[in-house]
């Protein structure tokens, strides 16, 4: 490695694999799911715990790696050297000249996850969410949370169900899914994490009776006339998780907006002109009203192969782009659907 020893450097790498074979004085129960290594199981004794990483001296950096060597959270700190020994690869970081900024890394607030922690014994539960958020762990700071049933849930539901056309939603009501899953865990994470958790929130469907179908699922639009409504709905939400407690940091448009075809939970079709419109006739301005401008709103939240035919005809708007602060991407689809479309949306 060749640096400018003036320049006061520390380098932190973290290396962090998800099927990972453990070390043995780590007090690991390997258990094996068929691939070429093994998972830590994580019980009330054990959970897979880096450990606080500080920034090594200057002149020093330290590696963190886990491997499917046996390496598991192993910490190594080294000296930096002028000249590379031989063989070995050469790494230039060019401080003067920053690239792109890492907002956070983290998860999803699910009712599975949630219906499969609650499984564990009360230690097993508070290590695992330290491994997730402690200072101990790995820090997750960047989650997302549904508004109300998805994919990961055990049936379709909304938290408008009961009363059938109510615009005024007087009948909203979380779920016990948010009672007994979601809301116990952010607030145990928020608890547990010495950083300030950026949490979004994204929709998968409104309720039934908002949609042409009528139905949670099986796609349908949003009904023309249930467009300020849905904004309230979402509002809504956003006030009664705040009150919780939980406040947001971000909020998607719609979870798997640009697919007509039937699926089994909580959908919801949008045409990329009608988001648009939406965005700037009532969801933005509705935000914006009870004094919520600060959410960040992100639009697509989508596979890559939709971000250019779905993306642009948004933001090519101004005054729905004023309301929007980025775009979220699902990272599927890799084979077929590269990483340069996100150049090429960015652009």
């Amino acid at each position: 490695m060749t640096f400018n020893m003036d320049v006061r450097i520390s380098l932190l790498v973290l290396l962090l694999l998800n099927s990972l074979q453990a070390q043995g004085d780590k007090n690991c129960v390997p258990r094996n799911y068929g691939s070429d290594s093994v998972v830590c199981v994580c019980d009330a004794h054990y959970c897979d715990l880096p450990g606080p990483v500080t920034l090594p001296d200057p002149g020093h950096y330290t590696v963190v790696t886990s491997s499917r060597e046996g390496h598991r959270f192993l910490t190594e700190t080294h000296e930096l050297q002028d000249s590379p020994d031989q063989g070995s690869a050469l790494l230039r970081v060019l401080v003067e000249e920053p690239g792109q900024t890492m907002l956070g890394f983290g998860g999803a607030f699910t009712d599975s996850a949630g219906i499969n922690i609650a499984t564990l014994s009360a230690p097993a539960q508070d290590l695992l969410m330290r491994s997730y958020f402690g200072p101990d762990g790995v820090e997750y700071d960047l989650c997302r949370v549904p508004i109300a049933g998805t994919d990961f849930s055990v049936r379709p539901y909304s938290y408008a169900d009961l009363v059938e056309d109510d615009l005024l939603l007087e009948s909203f009501a979380l779920a016990d899914e948010d009672k007994l899953y979601k809301l116990p865990l952010i607030q145990r994470a928020q608890e547990l994490s010495e950083r300030s958790l950026r949490i979004f929130a994204s929709p998968w469907a409104p309720p039934a009776w908002m949609k042409t179908n009528r139905k949670l699922n099986e796609s349908g639009e949003l009904l023309p006339e249930m467009w300020q409504p849905w904004s309230n709905y979402l509002l809504k939400f956003v006030k009664t998780y705040e009150a919780e407690g939980v406040k947001l940091w971000g909020l998607t448009t719609q979870n798997h907006a640009g697919g007509e075809e039937p699926i089994k939970w909580n959908s919801l079709y949008w045409k990329s002109e009608n988001m648009r419109d939406w965005i700037k006739e009532s969801l933005g301005p509705t935000l914006e009203a009870a004094g919520l401008g600060r959410l960040k709103v992100m639009v697509g939240d989508e596979n890559r192969d939709a971000l250019l035919w779905y993306v642009p005809e948004i933001l090519s708007d101004e005054d729905a782009a004023r309301y929007i602060d980025g775009v979220a991407v699902h990272w599927y689809t890799d084979l077929g659907h590269g990483p340069q479309l996100l150049d090429q949306t960015h652009e």
